[in-house]
Formats: C-alpha cells, structure tokens, sequence
C-alpha cells in the first residue's frame, strides 16, 4: 500500500496507477472532499478478460490553521476601506508563511503545524512609489502640527507624520519630505526602507501628549485558525489624502508659468524669468524641469523680490543629467499678481548656437509631477508656455505642430523625444541611423498640445548620429540626435 498526504482539507486528489504486470491504467477520485484524519481508497481494475485486481491506497489529511485579514488604507478607513495592495504579510510563530496582497488588500495565510502565531505585514517600496502622496501640502500640515499652529487631530494621520520615526512629529520630519521629493537620494533612500506602517485595526488609539504620537504595536497574535485580522495601514508622509480618488476637487488651481522664448547664440549667458499666472490662494506647488545639459550649462537659481521661492525650494541634485525639483510648501496660502516677474529666475550658458530656448527646456514628469495646491490642498495642474518674440501670450489651444530636441542629447540608452500637436490626431514616429536604415517605428494616438516618448535602444543599435522624424497631418518635422556607448542616460 501507498500512502499520499495532503496538506489542506478540500482539496481534489488524481492518483495514476503504473506498473501492473499485465498492463497499465489510470484511476481517479474527482468531486470527492475528504475529512480531516485518515481514509482509505480503493481502486479495481478490469481487463479485456475480466481479470480484476484491487489495490488500496490511504489518504491522510492534515488539519490547517487559516489565518485571514485585510489591509485598510487609513484615508478610507471610514469609507470604502480601499485595500493596501503589494504589501507583504508574514506569519511567525510554530509555523511561517507569506502573502502578497492585491488590490483589495486582503490576504490568507496557512499553517499546517502549531496554533500560535505572529502576523506582520510590511510594504517598503522603491522610487517613485517610495515618495507617493508626498506633496508641499503635506510639508504644510506637519509644520503647522509641529509648530503647534494646527494640530493634527487624526491620530493615524499622526503616524503618518512622523516620517524619521522617532515617536514625535517635528519640522524635522517636514524637512525630511521635502527633502526626498527633491532628490535627496539620502532621504528617499530612508523612505524606500520606511515606506508604510500598520496598526491592527482593533487596537485603539489613545490622544498623546504634543508633539508626541500615539503608542503603538504593528503585529497581532493569533492562536488557531482566525478570520478578520485587519490592520490600518499609513503611508509615511501623507497626512492629506492626496493618493483618495474618492475626493471631489472643488476650483482646481490651474498655474501657468511663462516664459519668454528665444533663439541662444553660444557663449552668451541667459536669464531665464518665470512669470506666474494663476497663482492664487495657493498654499504650495512642485515641478520638475528638464534641460539639456550638452545645450545648455546651468549657472544657477536667482530667486526674486516678493517671490515665496527661495534657494531651499531647488533640488539640483542630478544637474548632470539636466534635472531641476522645485517644491513650495507655505504655512499660509499666498496670491501673487498675474503677470508679476516674481516667481524665480534660472540662469544658462548657452553652448549651442541657433537653438530656441524652448527646445532645450521643459517640464519634465519624470523629474517631478507638476502640480499645484490650493488653501484646501486641492490639486491642480502647472503648465510651461513659451511666449514668442513677436507676441505677449500664447494660445494653448492653438499650440503650432513643432518637434522639440531630444532629452537628453547625447544619450546612451534611454531619450525623450517631446512634440506639440495643434489638435488630437494620429502620428508617427521613425527613428534612423545615418545609412537610412529605420530603427524604430511608433504609431499612436496623441491628444492636443506638448506629448512625448520615450526611447530606449539595447546594446544592438548604432552608436553616433541617428534621425527621428514626426509625421502628422499637419505635416513632417525631423532632427538629429547622437547616440553613445556607455551607461544609461
């Protein structure tokens, strides 16, 4: 006799038989749930002759141990309890096992041995998820926690603030958002570690003293089989929400930065103004700018009377690859006039002649999302324009069909190639090398005003002087661009 064991109870068992001596065949136990403990199953076998033959098997089935909970989001938690996806719950004790939540934030663990254990769940994650919902509104809220003029009363949300984890919320941990969106790569190193925490959901939370945070414990002991071991869990630094598409934006703020566009000549030195539009009541913004640093050498940022943006607001940490962070959180919301050349001032050295302004710098997502907040943290959009010389504004809705350079120029691995389209319409874009041959070829659908692509080359395409070209129905745009060997760009 044979004896199979299965590890969970339910389960749907297919057992082949071999090596009978007149021959061979199959026996199956379909649709059959077997109990806790030990069952024996026999087979008979016929052949053509009807000879038959028996043969027992024993099925023994262990007992399991079935641990379930789910994984809250703390800004829900009184709503729709949205669930903390691709958080790692472990389970310790007489037994282990792990699960990877999905969307719905749920799991299950299984033990087969023991009946006392430890559930953990943990979600440390890379960039960018690491700074997620991390905004200047949030800098705002802690430092008006921590300077004892707006205290944060969701007790939650005050773990949440206290992003060094030092069991208080201080300016201490504002600067240390701040300094993460920026760039910082000390500081988002310590957030890829110290992502998200958890409290169980039936722990309750008692009022601390100021600036204190409330104690408490990130795991639960559970004997036996249990269902309904939740837990509250909190992203570091966001204490506003800003992650809850359930929230319903009221006047969405809508700045625009302008820009006075021109033709550089190599050699010469530039300042660049940034006049706002539309920045009103608001109580920060952030935005990442892209320039090309083989086009363009930066001098550095001059900030301007009247102006809420001063040097601490730049991250210049990746100038090499042409990277610039700007991030603004206020204490109080602010009005500047339109039109004012109170905003900041980014200084250049041109290093090409004949390339407009415009081509070489943009707004950059990759950099940093450009958003911009109002008195009641709503979020909004930042828009760049580039006023011509002959005119003093600039129609977005009547943006002409241009091809900007590549970002950045030279590159090793990886460009962006950005464009503006007068309306939404299909395009094409070819990429070359110097003999002719196509390379790459991309179709898509693009809606009105400034898109782009990225491009990313193996090992296999040539190096040196490559072509891209755009073609749209308003027409057919194209430029060079240099490939190198190398590391990634």
């Amino acid at each position: 006799d044979a004896v199979f064991s299965d590890n969970c109870s339910g389960a749907i068992l297919t057992y082949v038989l071999s090596g009978a001596r007149s021959g061979t065949g199959t026996g199956q136990v379909s649709g059959q749930t077997f109990p806790e403990g030990t069952t024996q199953v026999a087979f008979t076998t016929t052949d053509v002759s009807t000879n038959t033959a028996a043969c027992v098997f024993e099925v023994r089935v262990n007992s399991c141990v079935t641990i379930a909970g789910k994984l809250i989001w703390e800004g829900d938690r009184l709503g729709a309890m949205t669930g903390v996806g691709q958080a790692i719950v472990n389970l310790t004790g007489h037994d282990t096992d792990t699960y990877t939540t999905g969307t719905l934030g749920t799991y299950s663990l299984k033990a087969e041995t023991g009946n006392n254990f430890v559930v953990t769940p943990v979600k440390n994650r890379p960039m960018p998820d690491a700074i997620n919902g991390m905004n200047p509104t949030d800098v705002s809220r802690i430092k008006k926690h921590a300077q004892n003029v707006q205290l944060i009363t969701d007790l939650y949300k005050l773990i949440a603030a206290d992003v060094t984890e030092d069991n208080k919320v201080t300016t201490l941990d504002a600067d240390r958002v701040q300094r993460a969106v920026l760039g910082n790569p000390v500081d988002r190193a310590w957030f890829a570690a110290h992502t998200w925490r958890f409290v169980p959901k039936s722990y309750v939370l008692v009022a601390p003293t100021f600036p204190n945070i409330p104690t408490f414990v990130e795991t639960i002991t559970v004997v036996g089989s249990a269902s309904g071991q939740d837990f509250i869990g909190m992203k570091l630094g966001d204490v506003n929400n800003t992650a809850n598409p359930a929230n319903t934006p009221g006047n969405v703020p809508n700045l625009v930065w302008k820009v006075q566009d021109q033709e550089l000549a190599q050699g010469l030195d530039y300042s660049i103004d940034f006049q706002a539009e539309g920045f009103t009541d608001l109580t920060g913004l952030q935005l990442g700018l892209q320039f090309d640093p083989t086009a363009l050498q930066f001098l550095g940022v001059e900030t301007l009377a009247g102006s809420p943006l001063q040097a601490d607001n730049f991250g210049l940490y990746n100038l090499a690859t042409g990277e610039i962070a700007v991030f603004l959180a206020m204490a109080e919301s602010k009005t500047l006039p339109d039109g004012l050349a109170a905003g900041f001032r980014l200084k250049f050295k041109s290093l090409q002649h004949g390339i407009k302004l415009s081509e070489l710098l943009q707004l950059n997502a990759a950099v940093l999302l450009a958003e911009a907040y109002d008195s009641d943290f709503t979020p909004g959009p930042i828009t760049l324009v580039y006023e011509s010389l002959s005119t003093a504004s600039t129609d977005l809705e009547t943006t002409k069909f241009s091809l900007l350079q590549n970002l950045p120029n030279p590159f090793s691995h990886k460009t962006v190639i950005g464009f503006h389209l007068p309306e939404a319409c299909d395009v094409q874009m070819r990429i070359f090398d110097i003999n002719g041959r196509m390379i790459e070829d991309r179709k898509a659908w693009f809606p009105g005003g400034y898109n782009e692509m990225l491009f990313q080359q193996d090992d296999q395409t040539s190096t040196g002087i490559l072509y891209y070209e755009l073609t749209s129905p308003f027409g057919v745009l194209s430029k060079r661009m240099v490939r190198v060997s190398g590391s990634s760009h």
